[in-house]
This record gives C-alpha cells, sequence and structure tokens, in this order.
C-alpha cells in the first residue's frame, strides 16, 4: 500500500495533483502541528460519569452493558441513593463528574431521594439523563414515561428507555450520552472501547454537516477548499485518537498521506460545480458532505481492520461509496 501512496502528495488546495503547486501543498502541512496539539488535548480531557439509582436499580448491569474492560470501568462512578444520603454528599458526587446517569427500574416506583437527587442535578446545572430499565417487563410504555415526566419534572427527551438483560436501546443510549457529554466524545470513547463506533459516527456526521455548510455558502470558487480540506485533517486525527492511535507528528503526517490518497476525484467535481449555475451551491454543499463522509468512514475501516490490513483497494472502494 505504501508503495502507492508515496505517488500522492497534497496538492494546492490540499488534494492530491502530483508534484505540482508544492509551495501551497506545505501550507497545509504546516498546519498538522497545530491541529495534532489540539485533537491530544481534546483525547487528554478529564471525563467521568455518575451511575445513580436506587437499591433495585441494577447499576452494575449499566455498567457491565456500556464497558468491556476493568480500565473501562474508570470512568463511570456507581452510586446508591439512599435516605441516609445528605444532599451534601449528593453535591460532592454530582460536581465530581460530567454527566449523571440517573437509572430507574421500570417495574418499581421510585423514592424521595431519586426526586431529591434529580432535582439537585438540575439545581447544580449538570449534564444528565434519566435511564428506564427493565422495559421488557411493561406493557404501557408510554404511561411510564408520562409518570417520570411528572414526579421527576423532566422532559420526555431525557428519558432513555433500555433494557440491560435483553441488550436493548444501548446503543441509542451512547448516542444520548455524547450528546450530553458534548465536546468530550473523544475523551470518552478513547477510554471506553465500546463508545468507538458511536463516537467514530458523531465525530464523522458532525465535521461531514460543517462542511456541507462551508461548501454550500462559499462564493469564490476554490476558495472553501482549505477549510474544508484542514477539517477533514481534523476529523482522521479524532478519529485516531479514538481508536487509541498515538498521535506523533509523524504518524500523523503518515495517516493524512493516506487519508489524502482518494481524494483527487471528489476535490475535481466540487471545482468544477463552482462554475454551475442556480442550484449549483446545493449540489456542492452535498458532495462536500459526501466527500467528507467518505473519508471518514474510510478512515473508520481503517482502523476497524488494523494498519498493514487494509488494502488500497478497500480504501479506494469505500471512498468511491463502496464497502459496508
Amino acid at each position: 500500500m505504501r508503495e502507492d501512496l508515496n505517488d500522492h502528495r497534497f496538492g494546492r488546495e490540499g488534494v492530491c495533483v502530483g508534484r505540482r503547486s508544492k509551495g501551497r501543498r506545505y501550507k497545509l502541512i504546516r498546519r498538522i502541528p497545530r491541529v495534532l496539539g489540539q485533537v491530544r488535548k481534546e483525547a487528554q480531557r478529564a471525563v467521568g460519569i455518575l451511575i445513580a439509582g436506587e437499591k433495585d436499580a441494577n447499576r452494575e448491569g449499566l455498567l457491565d452493558n456500556l464497558t468491556s474492560s476493568t480500565q473501562d470501568r474508570q470512568v463511570f462512578r456507581l452510586l446508591e441513593l439512599n435516605k441516609e444520603m445528605s444532599v451534601e454528599e449528593m453535591v460532592e458526587e454530582i460536581q465530581a463528574v460530567d454527566l449523571a446517569l440517573i437509572l430507574l427500574d421500570a417495574t418499581q416506583y421510585f423514592d424521595e431521594e431519586t426526586v431529591a437527587f434529580t432535582v439537585c442535578v438540575r439545581e447544580l446545572g449538570k449534564p444528565f439523563l434519566v435511564v428506564l430499565d427493565g422495559i421488557e417487563k411493561i406493557i404501557d410504555l408510554d404511561s411510564v414515561i408520562e409518570r417520570i415526566e411528572n414526579f421527576l419534572n423532566v422532559h420526555r427527551s431525557k428519558i432513555v428507555p433500555i433494557s440491560t438483560s435483553e441488550r436493548v436501546g444501548l446503543r441509542g443510549l451512547m448516542f444520548k450520552i455524547l450528546e450530553e457529554a458534548e465536546g468530550k466524545e473523544v475523551a470518552l470513547a478513547s477510554r471506553v472501547e465500546t463508545f468507538r463506533d458511536v463516537a467514530t459516527e458523531v465525530v464523522v456526521r458532525k465535521t461531514s454537516l460543517q462542511n456541507a455548510l462551508i461548501g454550500g455558502v462559499t462564493i469564490l470558487p476554490g476558495s472553501d477548499m482549505p477549510i474544508l480540506m484542514a477539517n477533514q485533517m481534523r476529523m482522521v486525527l479524532r478519529v485516531a485518537a479514538i481508536y487509541g492511535e498515538e498521535l506523533t507528528l509523524e504518524r500523523a503526517k503518515e495517516l493524512l498521506t493516506v487519508f489524502c490518497g482518494g481524494l483527487t476525484f471528489r476535490a475535481v467535481a466540487r471545482q468544477l460545480l463552482d462554475f454551475l449555475p442556480g442550484p449549483g451551491w446545493i449540489i456542492k454543499g452535498g458532495v462536500a458532505y459526501a466527500g467528507t463522509f467518505a473519508v471518514g468512514k474510510a478512515t473508520r475501516k481503517y482502523f476497524e481492520k488494523g494498519l498493514g490490513r487494509l488494502t488500497f483497494g478497500d480504501w479506494k472502494q469505500v471512498l468511491s461509496g463502496g464497502g459496508e
């Protein structure tokens, strides 16, 4: 694969165009250390999640479903809500984390401790979710959710129904966790392996949407390419961090050379669209989204298959819209 890639170079707008425009190629390369430093800091951010619930709530079961190793579990704290717990103790536990998961048993009525804890979380302004476990045991889910809304005074969007015993709704819960812990996607997924796939999807879709907006509103032909490529560069490095890749400068350059390898046809298509009248800006935004999403998809496949087991043919297949 490396022999194929050695023929590619960063070109005028960050795309691969052989040996032309070397000066502008280095403008993109010079951005790598700064972007690399930003991603490193993002991956090193402290992150903590509290799973709080009454005695009957299956806190350990939820933790087992969200983690796959002892190391993963270090991000989480478990807390049993009981009558002996003071408000000061609740405040201390809540302030020590980034997100609180309030775990309820769908078959049980919750006590005043849960109400008090929810009020405390809300007053402190801490992000939280109400996780309703055991939904396979109840018939009327809507009525249970409505009761929780009324008693805990929370919006329905904050309530996540799951089943720890049947592993139902867990992927949706992971998405909600990343949504509430915004800005901590890379830090969380780099520490908890089970979040890798979901976090990568979040990062790729966010970057794709950003590039779609930039591609759609830019007026001057080709002027958006450096911004799009910089965003894609950051996305690739964020995905690398999520998968536990050591982010050295040399490794980053190597990854970004691979990432650059399949983008020429997309960049050419976008620059041709710059000269189209009418709805060309809509098409440009769509192509920017599709191109960025394809790069993210290929990067994920790159790390899932393992470095050295992904052929250049695999890479081009994903970039051209093929593959899974």
